[in-house]
């Protein structure tokens, strides 16, 4: 039964872990290649993201689509968790 408890302990402790790099962008798509995304933020900025096959995609992204999207970056990957048009 002290297996079980521990084993609910490191489930919770990784799950934390995971969320706390998760935040919400806006920005512009320039560019959408492959797996990889663009994005202009409303400060200038352009940074590179990396779309995969659990990403939630709502709507037909294309260059020059004001967007919103919850990202999370990880070991240095900046992955999109879902993205839609902004509105």
């Amino acid at each position: 039964m002290a297996l079980a408890e521990d084993y609910e302990i490191v489930i919770e402790k990784c799950g934390a872990g995971k969320q706390q790099g998760i935040r919400t962008i806006t920005g512009e798509v320039p560019d959408i290649t492959g797996t990889r995304l663009l994005v202009k933020h409303t400060d200038g900025e352009e940074v590179i993201y990396q779309i995969n096959l659990s990403t939630k995609i709502g709507g037909d992204i294309r260059p020059g689509n004001r967007i919103e999207a919850k990202v999370n970056e990880v070991e240095g990957e900046r992955l999109v968790i879902s993205i839609d048009l902004a509105r």
